[in-house]
């Protein structure tokens, strides 16, 4: 399978109605190795480095977003699973899914990788189901650098409804 994503180093940003960007950008390289692995090498520990999935494929199309789905009653619901580890330190990962048309956040989750062993990542998301949305990927929370996350079985799952807590 062919990934279509683009990365590149980004600043952390305020919360609220008059949100803006603060501190250093991220620096840092993605690249792809060997078994469908993503590598995020980070050089600094400032920012966030972004990662934004370009192409989707639904019923066998392809698609530059997840397509709306108006009929939907209530939100949508997604699961974002996938292996990551790291090298160097830790690192925070973010999922976020993003109106295609304005880049506005609907939903975001996100899970520290501490191990450089493969851990197992899974975080649930609700969506507005009037937009069409990408998901994206923020690193960001680096303890060190230079250090790197990889980031592998990455997989973007609709479900029919969200998890209950227990």
């Amino acid at each position: 399978m062919v990934m279509t994503l683009r990365g590149w180093g980004g600043r952390e940003w305020t919360k609220g109605a008059d949100a803006h960007p603060i501190g250093l950008e991220a620096e840092g390289v993605l690249s792809f190795e060997d078994g469908g692995v993503l590598s995020i090498e980070r050089t600094n520990k400032e920012g966030r480095y972004e990662i934004t999935l370009l192409r989707y494929w639904l019923d066998g199309r392809e698609f530059d977003a997840i397509p709306r789905k108006p009929s939907a009653s209530g939100a949508r619901n997604f699961t974002v699973t996938c292996d990551a580890k790291v090298s160097g330190s830790a690192h925070t990962l973010r999922m976020v899914l993003r109106d295609s048309a304005n880049k506005k956040w609907l939903a975001d989750g996100e899970k520290t990788i501490t191990s450089q062993t493969w851990t197992p990542v899974k975080i649930y998301l609700r969506a507005d189901p009037t937009v069409d949305c990408r998901l994206c990927i923020d690193d960001q929370g680096v303890l060190e650098d230079p250090s790197s996350v990889q980031i592998k079985n990455l997989k973007l799952m609709e479900i029919s409804s969200a998890p209950t807590a227990t």
